[in-house]
């Protein structure tokens, strides 16, 4: 963090571009879904508000970018034993589920055909441990091979329990 964010949205601005161009489509559109995992408070919180504002900054400036930014306070959500379940309301979150779909698969056929291309990643971020990360990571794993299995009516919670559904 700086205190002049001049520097912090100049990289945040070639990384974003660096995204987009990785994982743009034909046209170079893509979608970056940031998913921020950090808790909402003392200094974790002061990183992620910083974080949104640089991200709020560049929205409609990074060429072909659609920048979806989600605050998640997986701490928050999950503390209590059980509390699992609450990851659910990340993967059903509208404007989280519309970025999800908007990106797409890469898939290809035996005979080297593409069939559907990849327009997007997701970016997750937290401070000290990976396991948020890599827990965020899974369930969108997870619900991309559903899509790519042309199951894409099992994407639908219905109050299911996260860890029981794709």
């Amino acid at each position: 963090i700086e205190q002049d964010r001049t520097k912090s949205v100049e990289c945040a601005y070639k990384h974003f571009s660096e995204l987009t161009e990785k994982y743009g489509d034909d046209s170079g559109a893509a979608t970056i879904l940031m998913i921020n995992l950090v808790d909402n408070k003392k200094d974790q919180g002061r990183l992620g508000v910083e974080y949104k504002e640089v991200t709020d900054q560049l929205r409609g400036k990074v060429r072909n970018a659609n920048l979806v930014y989600e605050w998640f306070d997986f701490h928050h959500e999950t503390k209590q034993k059980g509390q699992w379940r609450n990851l659910s309301k990340l993967v059903v979150n509208p404007k989280v589920a519309e970025a999800f779909k908007d990106m797409k698969f890469f898939s290809k056929m035996p005979n080297g055909t593409v069939t559907s291309w990849q327009r997007g990643t997701i970016r997750t971020n937290c401070m000290d441990n990976l396991d948020r990360t890599n827990v965020v990571q899974t369930l969108f794993a997870r619900r991309s091979l559903i899509l790519q299995l042309g199951l894409a009516q099992r994407l639908e919670m219905n109050g299911a329990h996260i860890l029981e559904t794709p």
